[in-house]
């Protein structure tokens, strides 16, 4: 399986360095293709794993390893996540900016202390549902979604709002809840009914 992994690298490495070439192409048996998507899954897994566990130190050892074998690359730590927990923390760490926290209420309906991000460009709030409304909010013996609810999520978008953001962009993975942001819209539809 390494030995495919590193022709199916090769090749993509040679495309991407044959500057005169007008058309390259590369082919591969079933075979490869089945364990480049195993490897891309295990990747992908282990990525999560890693943001959500705050492992950077991980991913950094494999760019030192790039860096210190004879490939003639640039590598550029660029953590990923997918809209879900850590979501915020990566915006920040790539853009910029800073987490303030925000008394909101949990999925639970219990207040909690959930963080808002606030970009360096002045213009851009981070809201994370999984900060405000996420799963891992709520014990696991007494998690339901039919009752959870968003409401909170709600509540750090109207602050972003009453911070004067005009740009607020939503991760919306790891909810505890199935209510459709319902509860969010609540606190919206609040604020337009008040004019604030």
């Amino acid at each position: 399986m390494a030995h495919t992994f590193i022709q199916i690298a090769n090749a993509v490495l040679h495309v991407a360095h044959t500057p005169t070439a007008q058309q390259v192409t590369v082919t591969f048996d079933a075979a490869q293709i089945v364990t480049w998507l195993i490897i891309g899954t295990i990747a992908g897994f282990l990525a999560g794993a890693l943001i959500r566990g705050r492992r950077y130190g991980f991913v950094s050892s494999i760019i030192v390893g790039l860096q210190r074998s004879r490939l003639a690359c640039d590598v550029t730590l660029l953590p990923l996540a997918d809209g879900g927990d850590g979501t915020l923390a990566i915006m920040i760490r790539a853009l910029g900016g800073e987490q303030i926290p925000i008394q909101v209420t949990g999925p639970d309906g219990i207040p909690i202390i959930a963080q808002l991000g606030l970009l360096a460009d002045g213009q851009t709030a981070i809201v994370e549902t999984a900060q405000a409304s996420g799963v891992e909010r709520i014990a696991s013996a007494v998690r339901d979604p039919l009752h959870a609810t968003s409401y909170g999520t709600g509540e750090l978008i109207s602050a972003a709002l009453s911070r004067g953001y005009p740009r607020i962009i939503v991760g919306l993975g790891g909810s505890a809840t199935n209510d459709g942001g319902a509860g969010a819209m609540q606190i919206l539809v609040q604020r337009l009914w008040s004019g604030k």
